[in-house]
């Protein structure tokens, strides 16, 4: 927000909060500076590698926390605050877990990898996300339980913007998204809902850059 890293969850920027990244950027280059959300900005690259006739999609990055970008009759949305996208503090259907945002059952507190490490108890306590997605392959149970509520989680979140956007496609990138087998079982969670709500689901085209791609484009397509 006006150049300076904020977050619904402050915990997400590791230290960072209200750091005046704009400001600071354009001291060292000595040149004008734009600033995006990183999840709006991995939406608007996501969208420019899809086929043409695609007009609306959503973007959701499952990583530290869970955000979103939404792309509307071809256009970014970012909203008057730079608000739009903020989809991981839409509620979930857990209510019993707390959200850094202050509400509880915010879908960033199931899904996230924060909230999957928060979540690990007894053997698996302490152990990183990416090592309890590893337990997860080997057919350990409570780190099955926990993959699996995140991408059943996220498969609810799906339902809900389809419902809401009418979108037809949707990418998930990020740590957690993009992690083996993440988006197959998302998938896999989705197929039980109506058919009315299916929606083309694909893992994020440029990986782990696409927000760093994304802001360049949207720099150079968007701002007028």
């Amino acid at each position: 927000n006006n150049g300076v890293l904020t977050a619904l969850n402050p915990d997400n920027l590791g230290g960072l909060k209200e750091y005046p990244l704009k400001n600071i950027m354009e001291d060292i280059t000595g040149l004008n500076g734009s600033v995006i959300n990183d999840a709006q900005a991995a939406a608007w690259a996501e969208y420019t590698v899809l086929p043409k006739e695609i007009c609306d999609m959503v973007f959701i990055t499952v990583s530290t926390g869970v955000g979103g970008g939404i792309v509307v009759n071809r256009k970014l949305l970012t909203g008057v605050s730079g608000l739009a996208g903020h989809v991981g503090h839409i509620l979930s259907g857990v209510t019993d877990t707390e959200c850094g945002c202050g509400r509880r059952g915010c879908v960033e507190a199931v899904s996230s990898g924060r909230a999957i490490m928060g979540a690990a108890k007894n053997k698996l306590a302490g152990y990183s996300t990416k090592y309890i997605f590893e337990l997860a392959r080997q057919g350990y149970k409570e780190a099955e339980f926990l993959t699996e509520r995140s991408a059943s989680t996220i498969a609810e979140l799906i339902v809900s913007l389809k419902l809401l956007l009418d979108c037809q496609v949707v990418v998930v990138g990020g740590s957690v998204g993009l992690a083996d087998g993440h988006v197959q079982k998302v998938s896999k969670h989705l197929s039980i809902y109506s058919e009315i709500c299916n929606v083309m689901l694909f893992p994020a085209y440029f990986r782990c850059d696409s927000g760093l791609i994304g802001a360049t484009l949207w720099d150079r397509d968007c701002i007028t």
